[in-house]
């Protein structure tokens, strides 16, 4: 029995010690909240992973956080793109390193690190390497949605590990934005590398890795770099604008490799180069768009295949498209079909033409003596459109107040996307991005008017291919802060004798006397909302002909002008009135405007919302004069 206890006292010890800074997991995992104002739990991030415990999740808000982040236990770590109450920081939390050494070090495995912009680490090079992120021999690790940015030697470096997933990143302006080492079933995707100074992504001795839905766009460097790697894949990626797209080194050499679904377009040296020592690679479905390079490609390795036979529906795995080879004055012609190209009809591959027929394979540069048997003699459309976004949120709110709405897309491809807002007032969200294909992004707004706005939204995958718009009818109908003054009598619907409230007794299902501005008639509408003002009213309020008392920014219907916000009304604009109990509807002059300070302590103001019986109804009745409508 007591060597029982000891054994268990030893396994507790043990659990107990193997976190370096003796965090213990717990049942219910916390959240933290990160804000530089002061506003959250911490002020900055390395004093909230050091009081955070495993699995625990971290939000960090809008600021700029000037440290180097040293991640020692399984964390989310999540970037919040919003202020945290108060303040005026906007845009993505940075992560600034200050010029030294690494700025974040993610030593734990289970690991999230989203939503930040990563910037200024130091210069160090090999044998030691400065990164913006650096993960070392540890597991799981997921680095998505963050701006790498001005890393002046790496942007990530990864490895040795298993179970990697980067995705959805953007880098710009390091030196060489992503090198991985010696990583195994992982994943790259969805990421845009550009303008960096020597390398978009180095792949080195990994493998079951896969690369896809990315983009190198750059000037007189090298897109992607692989050296040592096996069983890995790269398609659905874009190069444009570089000196070597692909490059399988010289040493060591890279085999059983899939190339497919990728386009190249404007490159200084070659599209792909291969080396000697590299070999089993298989190119497919591939579009070569050769302007004045020094090569199409450069093939010098070994047992390379550059089609994949006569593939037939659903894939049509073939060869590849070469913008050099696809008419008749290069030898391409599209006039029979069939594996050996021999049964009269198109298929969009190249053959010999008629009356020869048969295979007329592209000769592919390089020592290797490699041929492309089943050229395209069409661009392969691979890439397909994102799916409309769907867009949701508040059909109607207050004027002044902020809403948060919601897009999402799927993408065929399942690409990376952008969004694009246009909230119906003369202001966009401009293009924001990148997110995974199916996620739910969250944008805010706030209308300063009343008014109805048509919200529209569109996406576009990262290869640029956009979707059509979809809509959503909102309406602002109340500004915050602004309506008519306590006191103020409102017409009331009666068939009997006339009827008026003060509006501060007005309640939801009451009806009341509206206008209905098509057929100019007193109508009838229904109270759906009463809003109370006692916080943020205006300086002063404004009276009219001695009787109407309104704030600045509630809306008369003007003779003329319609809906006009009471500021900017006139001595001598018409109003018009409507005598309690009767069908008619009066122009009266506006005689006089005497402005009045308010004082919040003992004033307060109300403004309604209506919805009409039937036909049409906007604004009510307040002491006779048509208020609270808007165009």
């Amino acid at each position: 029995m007591k060597k029982e206890i000891l054994v268990i006292f030893v396994c507790m010890l043990l659990v107990t010690i193997v976190f370096p800074n003796g965090s213990k997991a717990t049942a219910d995992p916390k959240t933290w909240i990160v804000d530089d104002e002061g506003n959250g739990d911490y002020t900055s991030i390395q004093s909230a992973v050091n009081g955070a415990n495993l699995y625990d999740m971290i939000l960090v808000y809008s600021g700029t956080y000037n440290e180097n982040v040293i991640v020692d236990i399984p964390l989310d770590i999540i970037g919040i793109d919003k202020e945290y109450l108060d303040g005026d920081d906007t845009g993505k939390p940075i992560i600034d390193g200050g010029g030294q050494g690494n700025v974040v070090d993610i030593a734990a495995r289970e690991c999230t690190l989203s939503g930040f912009i990563i910037q200024n680490a130091g210069d160090g090079w090999w044998p030691n390497y400065d990164a913006g992120i650096i993960t070392d021999y540890v597991d799981d690790i997921t680095i998505s949605k963050n701006v790498i940015r001005n890393n002046p030697s790496l942007g990530i470096l990864m490895g040795p590990a298993n179970n990697q997933h980067v995705c959805t990143n953007i880098f710009s302006n390091n030196f060489l934005d992503l090198h991985v080492n010696f990583l195994s079933n992982s994943t790259i995707s969805g990421n845009k590398f550009s303008n960096f100074g020597h390398t978009g992504l180095r792949l080195w001795y990994c493998t079951n890795t896969e690369v896809y839905g990315c983009v190198f766009d750059t000037q007189d460097h090298t897109g992607l770099a692989d050296g040592g790697s096996n069983n890995c894949q790269i398609h659905n990626c874009k190069f444009i604008g570089l000196d070597q797209c692909i490059r399988f080194a010289d040493a060591p050499g890279s085999v059983d490799y899939d190339v497919f679904n990728c386009n190249f377009y404007d490159w200084d040296y070659t599209s792909v180069y291969i080396a000697p020592v590299s070999g089993n690679l298989t190119f497919y479905n591939n579009n070569f768009f050769y302007t004045d390079g020094n090569y199409v490609v450069r093939d010098n390795g070994y047992n390379n295949n550059w089609d994949m036979g006569y593939g037939l529906y659903p894939d049509y795995k073939r060869g590849n498209y070469w913008n050099v080879f696809d008419e008749e004055s290069e030898g391409a012609y599209d006039d029979y079909q069939g594996e050996y190209q021999d049964i009269e009809g198109l298929d969009f591959t190249v053959d010999k033409g008629p009356p020869v027929g048969g295979l007329n394979p592209y000769t592919i540069q390089g020592t290797s003596g490699s041929q492309d048997t089943y050229p395209w003699i069409i661009e392969w459309d691979w890439n397909k459109p994102p799916n409309n976004p769907a867009l949701y949120g508040p059909p109607n709110g207050k004027a002044g107040e902020e809403y948060n709405y919601f897009v999402m897309s799927t993408d065929p491809n399942d690409d990376s996307l952008y969004y694009y807002v246009d909230w119906g007032d003369g202001t966009n969200t401009s293009w924001i991005g990148l997110y995974p294909s199916g996620e739910t992004v969250v944008v805010s707004h706030t209308w300063s008017k009343k008014g109805e706005y048509t919200v529209k939204a569109k996406t576009r995958d990262i290869f640029d291919e956009e979707s059509d718009w979809s809509e959503l009818e909102v309406t602002m109908p109340v500004y915050v802060g602004e309506g008519c003054l306590q006191g103020t009598q409102i017409t009331m619907f009666s068939t009997g004798t006339p009827e008026t409230k003060n509006i501060e007794d007005i309640r939801v299902g009451d009806y009341i006397a509206s206008y209905d501005p098509i057929n100019q008639v007193v109508t009838t509408a229904e109270v759906i909302e009463v809003y109370e003002f006692t916080a943020d009213l205006p300086e002063y309020y404004l009276i009219f002909n001695d009787n109407l008392e309104v704030t600045p920014r509630h809306t008369l219907y003007i003779d003329g002008r319609e809906w006009t916000e009471a500021d900017d009304a006139q001595i001598g604009y018409y109003m018009l009135e409507n005598p309690p109990g009767t069908p008619e509807i009066n122009q009266v002059s506006i005689s006089s405007k005497v402005e009045t300070p308010l004082n919040p302590a003992i004033i307060k103001i109300y403004d309604l919302v209506i919805q009409p019986l039937s036909g049409e109804a906007c604004g009510y009745w307040a002491d006779n004069n048509l208020v609270g409508g808007y165009n």
